[in-house]
Formats: C-alpha cells, structure tokens, sequence
C-alpha cells in the first residue's frame, strides 16, 4: 500500500506529494488525514507528515517506507480539503495548513474522553419569546428567510451601534439548533468572550457550549477540543482559531465584528477566518452570517454588488439614544494637560455628579511614550526593534497607605524587551533624561488628579492578562464598582454596558495616519464603534462624545462622530478605485527577514528583478503592478532587518503561478540580467508572502 504525504519543513514552492510505502503493521491504522513519521531527505531525517490519499498502481521498490503513527488524530476530510485550499490561496504548505486546522495539536488522555462521554448534554433552548422592535422583527424575518433559502451566499448584517443586532443572530443560531445543526461564533479578542459566553450560556445552557481561543491552558483545550469532537458540544465561540473547531459539518456560522485585523494571522498560515470559514460553509452547505456597525469596504463592497445578502438595521433598540458628538480642536481649547482638556474635565465632573458611567479611549499603553536626553537628543531605541522604549511604572502600597511609583522599566512594545530606567542619557553621560508623551497609565493618574473621587478602571495589555481578567473587569464596571473605563481599543469594540453615558476620545488622529490604505477604515470603526458604546439602556439623560484631535476638520472624524457609515464608504470606494486597492485588487506583500541588513536588502531587490523578469518574458498577460522594494514599516523587529515588496494583483491561478515560478527561479539562480547576488546570501535571507494584510509589516 502507497500513500501521498505532506511534509514538514518544505517550502510551498516546492511542496509537492510524496510517496511512501506502508508497512503491513500499519495498513489497517493509517488513513487519510492521519499524522505520520516519514523518512526525509538524503539523510533520511525523521520528519512528520499527513497523509494525502491513498496512491494506486504505484510501484513500491524504490520508495521508503513510512516509520509510525505520530499520533491517533485523523484530519476530518473537511480540514483536509480546507488545508489544500489553503495552501493555494495563502502561498503555505499543506503541512502547516493541516497543523493550523488541528486546534488542539495533542493528543488527549483517555481520562479526559470518558468523563466527557459521562456529561448528560443540555437542550435546552430557552423558549421565552424574543420581544422585538418593530425594526428588529424585520431584519429577523429577512435574515430567517435568507436561512431557510438553499443559496450559499453569506449575509451581512449590518446594524447600528445599539441596535439589538445580538437579539436577531441570537434567534438564527436558535433555529440552526432546533434542526439539530452545529453553529460556530466567532469575535475579534479575546476580550469579548467573556460577555459573548453570558448571552450564549443564558439562552442556550452552559453545557453545550465550547471555547477556543489562546487563553486556554493546553489540558482546557483539549477538552474543549473532545467537546465538540464526540458531540457533547453543538456551539464553539472563540476568537479565529474557532474556525477550526472540530465539527463534523456547521449549519450556521456567525463572525461579530467581521472587520476587524485580527481575523487576519500574521504568521504561517497567513489566513483570513472569514475566507476559511465561508469555504467550510459551502463545503457544509452551511451559511455564513457577518455582523458589523462598521462593515469592511471589501465585504460591504460585496453586498452592494450582491454577491453578499445584505441585510440593515438602522435604528437603535428601546429608549437608546445617539451621544452628541463634540468635536475638540486641541490647537485652541484649554488644556490641564497633554491629554485632558478642560472641557472634557467639566463634561466627565457633571457625568460623575449625574452618577453616569465613562469610556476614555486612548490608543497608547504606558506612562510615557517617549524618553530622550534633553542634552543631546538621543531618543532611547529597543536593541532589537527600531521603535522607542516606553516608560511603564508600578505602583507601592506605603505603610502610611499613600500610592507611589517605583523606579519602572523601559518596555518595548514590539518584541517585549525591558531595562531600568536610566538615570543618565547612555549617549553623553548627562543626568538630563527628559520623559514625554501620555499613555493610559498616566491618563489614569492625571484623571486622578483633576477628579480626587473618580473610580477608574484601566483596560490595556498590562492590566488583562487572561479571560478571567476581562471578565472580572467588565463585571465590576457593569456592577458600579468603577466610574470610568479607560483603555486602549480593547474598551472600543462589542461592549454592551447600561448608564454610559460619556465617551471620550483622546487624540483621536493616532489612528487616521496610518502607512497602509486601511487607515481610514480602521480610524473610522474605531471612532464609530468606541461612540457607539454610549446611550444604551434605558438613560434619558442626554449622553455626549468628546472627541479631541489636531485635525478638527478631517472628513473621517466627522463621519465617524456622525456614524455615517454610508458617505464613508462612498468617499473611500472612490479612493481604493482611483489607487487600485482592494476590493478592486489583491495586495501582495512578499516580506524578506534577516539579521544583516545588507544581506536583506539585496535579496529583495534581486527577487524584484526576477519577478520582473517572469512578468515580462512569462506572463506578460498577467494584470499586474510591482512596486519597488522598500524598508518594512518597522524596519527592525525581533533583531532582524525587514524588507518588502508590494504587488497589486488578482489572486488567481495565473498569480499563483507567477509566484510559484518567481520562488523556483530566486532559488535556483544567482544572476537575472544585469543583477547578480553573492552566493550564501539568500541562505541568510527568509522570505514570507502575505495576501491582503492587515498592515504593512
């Protein structure tokens, strides 16, 4: 018997199946989807593999056998297919497209399996009828239609900050379970998983549902993992790593904030759950429902095409109001501090008197952003990242009980190296060390300051450390523990709170000045969806946004004060379309690392030769733009040097081919044209491609 394998550590250019002969011992323990150990190589190196298919009429003399059974998993034919798909669109191998489909990685004790075979599994479906507005019922009975339909097209619902769109997908997920069909949930952070699993749980019970996220510690996800395999759980909710939840099939699937970049991985396989998750669909002939205030230009550009069922709720739920933006010019108004206007002082003083809540949105963690000697200017840098240190304190609990602040660390925020903070300038020698810029830590304190009696709550990368930490948080907030929530964009996105009724964002031009054509999407979302949390329940108050920036005129801060979502995406369809952005092409990055800088730099001008040289003499048919190779956004990260190219393409098998050949050539070659590289140069050089990445490395 002859199997086709996938193989670890072979680049996708070269990732090609290959055949092993099974030996008799393992015939009846091998299947497709199985993990094995092969012999690899020259040197017969022990490598692991999944096994593609079973190969026939092959002959067995020459080729090696496979060693064992790496372990008893067996990829779902599903995953498979997803895997090979993935491989294709995503420039991987099928090997790490199958590991990244395996959510759990590990095999499970059998103490494990059997005290989940014993669970009783709950049905029960609360049945109290759901009382809908009048907009809610028809945006339900659109969506309930569209479920019922046997077309393959994905929805979007998209709703309002405030709307009531939990209600709707709530009694879609309803109807998947009552036909005795799966149902996968899916959000952006981890963050929000916490108030996910109270809305699920409370409607649905507690037993049925699954978890998968990078929270979970290796035995927890395991057994979530043996949840949903032996059926003891019909519903997963996670963050993108749930789209590889171990179902048999899904009836529905449902993606919150669909827009959001952390759909997106950053690292091999470079995938979008969006896109894998629609391919699971059709491949169920499941549905896809996206959820979003603030949809992508690319999904909302589907849906007006009609390519996506788009279906709107444009009214907020109950007695919820809009808060009335304000927008602060920083340039004129009177500022207590870099970051806090009197304005925003009086605004927060009368919420406080009202026994209002707060949400202060601030993009930067830290105390200060910015350290530098004041002598001769030198701005402290991370050794292994070109970005800037950023000054982080702790806070002492005196015998007297007065708060101070230690010594702190410089942090960085890229790769997470720290120092003590020096007390003279590492360059010159002078005790002139001078600190600027404001993040959420000293926002914490300058509220403080202003506000003796305020209850802040600070919500950043240092204060959350688990999903425990998120959920105990927002439950204190939710109980009227806290006064203010302060944050970074994780207080941004999907919170639900009652008597919020000020919002205020500081320095809202972080987010418009981005290096990427993204920028404006994501400045607006975050705006609009930050806005959004405010005037919910049943306040009659009058509730406010505060939104403070040096650019008091820009078009995107006004819109998204406005929640004008629809003349934002006029403008910016119009933009993408004059530039060739997506949805009008598919971006390309082929990224290039390594720890010598010239070396880097090289490499990738000599791949955009050759992929110069492909499209001329190859594929002169091909659609295609290649822009000239530039430093990385962060030109160092991690201690090594980062180079790019841009490609706008289609990313269609022509591309692909394009790619694939341009790779082979690189690896094969040294010199195209008038450009020759040095030998062992590339050797130092890895080199990465990225469809439609959510930055621009």
């Amino acid at each position: 018997m002859v199997v086709k394998v996938s193989v670890e550590k072979v680049g996708f250019h070269f990732d090609l199946p290959f055949l092993y002969v099974v030996p008799k011992n393992l015939e009846t323990k091998i299947n497709v989807g199985s993990r094995v150990f092969v012999p690899f190589g020259k040197g017969n190196a022990k490598r692991s593999a999944f096994v593609l298919e079973f190969a026939n009429n092959c002959e067995e003399k020459k080729l090696k056998e496979v060693i064992d059974l790496a372990d008893k998993i067996v990829l779902p034919l599903r995953f498979l297919k997803l895997a090979k798909w993935m491989s294709e669109r995503y420039f991987c191998s099928i090997y790490e497209a199958s590991v990244a489909c395996l959510s759990c990685g590990k095999t499970v004790g059998t103490d494990v399996f059997s005290n989940l075979l014993d669970l009783k599994i709950s049905c029960n479906n609360n049945k109290e009828k759901t009382i809908f507005s009048p907009a809610q019922a028809c945006t339900y009975d659109k969506l309930a239609n569209w479920f019922k339909d046997e077309t393959k097209k994905p929805a979007l619902l998209y709703g309002v900050t405030g709307s009531g769109k939990t209600k709707v997908y709530l009694e879609i997920a309803s109807m998947a379970l009552e036909r005795g069909e799966n149902v996968l949930f899916m959000v952006p952070e981890i963050s929000l998983i916490s108030q996910a699993s109270v809305v699920f749980e409370k409607r649905f019970g507690k037993e049925k549902i699954a978890f998968f996220h990078s929270g979970l510690k290796p035995k927890s996800r395991r057994e979530e993992w043996y949840k949903v395999k032996i059926g003891v759980a019909k519903i997963a909710i996670g963050t993108r790593s749930a789209v590889f939840a171990p179902f048999e099939k899904i009836g529905l699937t449902i993606i919150d904030e669909e827009q959001e970049p952390t759909y997106k991985s950053d690292s091999k396989p470079r995938f979008h759950a969006r896109e894998a998750a629609n391919f699971l669909c059709r491949h169920d002939n499941g549905k896809l429902l996206l959820v979003s205030a603030t949809p992508s230009v690319e999904v909302f550009y589907s849906a007006m095409k009609g390519s996506i069922f788009l279906v709107k709720l444009t009214q907020r739920y109950g007695n919820a109001s809009f808060s009335k933006p304000e927008i602060i010019d920083m340039r004129k108004t009177h500022m207590l501090s870099e970051m806090l206007s009197l304005r925003l002082i009086e605004i927060l003083s009368e919420n406080l008197n009202n026994k209002k809540k707060s949400i202060f949105l601030l993009d930067r963690r830290g105390f200060h952003t910015l350290v530098r000697c004041a002598f001769c200017g030198n701005v402290l840098i991370c050794p292994n990242c070109n970005i800037t240190l950023s000054a982080h304190y702790k806070k002492i609990l005196l015998e007297n009980s007065q708060i101070v602040q230690n010594s702190g660390k410089l942090l960085c925020h890229c790769c997470g190296y720290s120092e003590i903070i020096p007390k003279i300038c590492p360059s010159c020698g002078k005790n002139k060390i001078r600190f600027t810029g404001t993040g959420t830590q000293k926002l914490e304190d300058e509220i403080k300051k202003f506000i003796p009696s305020a209850r802040c709550l600070r919500v950043d990368a240092d204060t959350t450390v688990s999903k425990e930490s998120y959920k105990k948080m927002f439950e204190d907030f939710r109980n009227n523990k806290y006064d203010i929530m302060l944050g970074t964009r994780m207080v941004a996105k999907g919170l639900d709170f009652e008597n919020v009724n000020l919002i205020g964002i500081l320095c809202a031009d972080h987010a418009l000045y981005g290096q990427y054509h993204k920028s404006y999407e994501r400045a607006f979302s975050l705006i609009a969806q930050v806005t959004g949390r405010s005037g919910r329940g049943e306040s009659h108050l009058k509730c406010a946004s505060l939104i403070q920036t040096f650019s008091p005129y820009n078009n995107i801060i006004e819109l998204a004060s406005k929640q004008d979502y629809d003349n934002f995406f006029k403008n910016e369809i119009i933009l993408r379309k004059k530039l060739l952005y997506p949805p009008f092409s598919d971006i390309c990055l082929i990224g290039f690392t390594g720890t010598n800088e010239q070396k880097t730099e090289i490499s990738c001008k000599f791949f955009c030769e050759i992929l110069k040289f492909e499209a001329k003499n190859s594929f002169s048919e091909l659609p295609l733009r290649i822009l000239s190779p530039t430093p990385a956004i962060i030109k160092k990260a991690f201690n090594k040097f980062r180079y790019k190219i841009i490609l706008k393409c289609k990313n269609n098998k022509i591309f692909r081919e394009f790619i694939l050949k341009s790779m082979k050539t690189y690896e094969k070659t040294r010199k195209i044209e008038n450009f020759e590289i040095a030998s062992g140069i590339k050797n130092s050089v890895s080199i990465f491609i990225d469809i439609n990445p959510e930055s621009l490395f």
